[in-house]
């Protein structure tokens, strides 16, 4: 149905045009294929900039009606091997739009006929620079990940040394008397 691309990167704002290629590999005349795309949140529709080309078009771009990310549209009739491009354009959000870090928006392509759909999709990344106290998503507001502070160092000294060395001493003796004990148990 349509060909999946690697990963496209762009910037905040900017156009990008996305092209879905529809081939019927069956063996049989597809009547009244659909192609329909939904586009992810971050990501809209430029208006009038819907273009097809098949046989119809002696394949070359000509303007369509809109509405292949709303409703969808019906292309027309194919052969067995016969194909349609479709492409459009779509404006990413601004840069406040977004969320903090790399935003992968992922755009799925459906063609749907008498005898079932086939989907495809296509990944845009777009990077967003973190402002001070903004969280990537899923680190919540208050982490000390977000905070422009640096963290602080974990305390040395000699203080901190003797703790350490009685609590391992501590560890030691209760392992020493958890294990007689058990023996003890067993033996009984």
């Amino acid at each position: 149905m349509a060909e999946k691309l690697g990963a496209l990167a762009t910037q905040p704002g900017s156009t990008i045009l996305y092209r879905i290629i529809y081939t019927n590999t069956g063996t049989t005349q597809q009547d009244h294929v659909t192609l329909k795309d939904t586009l992810p949140t971050g990501v809209s529709y430029v208006a009038g900039s819907t273009l097809l080309a098949n046989s119809k078009t002696d394949g070359k771009y000509q303007a369509t009606v809109d509405g292949v990310t709303t409703s969808g549209f019906d292309i027309g009739s194919y052969a067995p091997q016969g194909n349609a491009y479709l492409k459009f354009s779509a404006k990413v959000a601004d840069d406040n739009s977004l969320t903090c870090g790399t935003n992968k928006l992922t755009n799925v392509a459906r063609a749907t006929t008498s005898g079932g759909y086939k989907e495809s999709s296509a990944d845009v990344t777009v990077p967003k620079e973190c402002q001070p106290n903004e969280c990537l998503p899923g680190i919540p507001v208050g982490d000390a990940r977000c905070s422009t502070t640096p963290p602080e160092l974990p305390k040395t000294g000699t203080s901190e040394g003797i703790a350490a060395f009685l609590g391992l001493g501590s560890l030691i003796a209760s392992i020493a008397y958890y294990v007689a004990s058990r023996r003890a148990t067993i033996n009984l």
